[in-house]
């Protein structure tokens, strides 16, 4: 089953899944409910250490995830519990799906900001998954409904569908062919 490149972001040439997008993933393979556990933790340093299963109606999947100060970054160190759980729960629904890239949740350890540098895989061949030219990429509204387009790169609440539209209107005004 191919990954929606929605939930997939680019970090410095790597793709990464979103912890959204495993949930999605592990949805359509029949997941049925998600338990975990705290194993250990560690005030001092933070570490702390949980178990996640993720069960269909005939299969379970385990995972584990950590987290302390040193792999995290400070804006997520009062949340270090939650950060633990959701890696263990990522890495069992890696597992569940079968994806074997990891979750972007499984970075850290800097202050780096991800959102500045993660480029999600939108292209002017994303599919519209709402509205009314849902199933459609963004090229064959624009042929359609340069309208649409024009409403989208302004409106749209995904900033990254925002700038693919307002560059998709930009070379249309130019003629130039998109590749």
């Amino acid at each position: 089953m191919p990954v929606d490149r929605r939930f997939i972001l680019n970090l410095q040439g790597k793709d990464y899944i979103t912890y959204e997008g495993l949930l999605d993933a592990a949805h359509k393979k029949g997941l049925t409910g998600i338990e975990t556990e705290l194993i250990s933790y560690n005030g001092d340093n933070g570490q702390t250490i949980f178990k996640a299963i993720a069960k269909t109606e005939n299969q379970s999947f385990t995972g584990y995830g950590d987290a302390d100060f040193s792999n995290v970054n400070s804006m997520i160190q009062k949340h270090i519990i939650r950060m633990a759980e959701t890696r263990a729960k990522a890495r069992a629904l890696r597992d569940l799906t079968n994806i074997g890239m990891a979750a972007i949740e499984e970075l850290g350890g800097d202050d780096t900001d991800y959102t500045t540098n993660v480029s999600p895989a939108y292209n002017e061949n994303t599919v519209i998954s709402f509205g009314k030219y849902k199933g459609q990429t963004l090229v064959e509204v624009l042929e359609k409904d340069r309208g649409y387009i024009e409403y989208l790169s302004n409106k749209a609440t995904n900033e990254e569908i925002r700038k693919i539209c307002a560059e998709l209107l930009g070379r249309n005004q130019l003629s130039t062919p998109l590749q």
